[in-house]
């Protein structure tokens, strides 16, 4: 039937909406990081944003626009959005990088422990163990969300779910 899919339950459209709030982010990040399309990338987090306000993905947002505008030479929306980190998410990762408040010791620290955590996905993913790799994937975006490995472990996660058949 047409219907089938559709989430009608309350708790089936909450899944739904945090798909949705995922894919968003998840586009803005291809198109900042994978096409250097930096307006479509502003586009897809703003519309995140909108959609979502109270979003856990908001500082990264904020964080990932900052950067795109940085990059089209657009030095006010930047600023601006370095300011929406300071105001409204003091203390948090995104807000500290860029406020350079993160030290360059601490920074390598976070790199070994999310490489660790690849190492480990791939190591499980090599060995058929599929639910075990996608725990570390887990793990990495409980912990390191949005990071500069993230495109990687997006990527073997996909490479897990062929490998596996299941197709999510």
């Amino acid at each position: 039937p047409y219907y089938i899919g559709i989430p009608f339950t309350k708790a089936a459209q909450n899944a739904a909406n945090r798909e949705f709030e995922t894919a968003l982010f998840e586009a803005g990040k291809i198109y900042k990081d994978g096409l250097f399309d930096y307006p479509e990338a502003i586009e897809k987090f703003d519309s995140l944003l909108s959609r979502y306000p109270n979003s856990s993905y908001a500082p990264a947002c904020h964080y990932y626009k900052m950067i795109c505008y940085q990059n089209l030479g657009d030095e006010e929306n930047a600023v601006a959005e370095k300011l929406i980190l300071i105001e409204q998410f003091p203390g948090d990762d995104y807000t500290n990088v860029a406020t350079g408040k993160v030290q360059k010791e601490e920074t390598k620290e976070i790199d070994s422990k999310a490489e660790d955590l690849y190492i480990s996905m791939y190591s499980n993913y090599t060995s058929a163990k599929y639910d075990t790799a996608l725990g570390y994937k887990r793990m990495h975006d409980d912990e390191f969300m949005g990071d500069q490995l993230q495109i990687k472990f997006d990527y073997l996660e996909a490479l897990v779910y062929g490998a596996s058949g299941d197709l999510v």
